[in-house]
């Protein structure tokens, strides 16, 4: 229950947020810029639950907006 809630509650961040994801980021090194801008709040469990879905290896490089509070499952 408590991960459905991760996954689907507003995340941190108040404002729009554009994030620079380089070539050859990691999917931690990602997960840790979204949380050091605000966009989400457990890096770790978001990273982890990328890798289960098959997410991690769609990360792709390139400017991203995030919009305020979006939700990790939307991420």
């Amino acid at each position: 229950i408590w991960l459905q809630d991760y996954l689907h509650k507003a995340g941190p961040s108040e404002m729009e947020t554009t994030l620079l994801i380089e070539p050859g980021t990691s999917s931690t090194a990602i997960a840790h810029q979204l949380t050091e801008t605000g966009v989400i709040q457990h890096p770790d469990i978001f990273r982890i639950l990328a890798v289960i879905n098959g997410d991690h290896a769609k990360f792709q490089a390139g400017e991203y907006a995030f919009e305020p509070g979006i939700s990790p499952a939307k991420v």
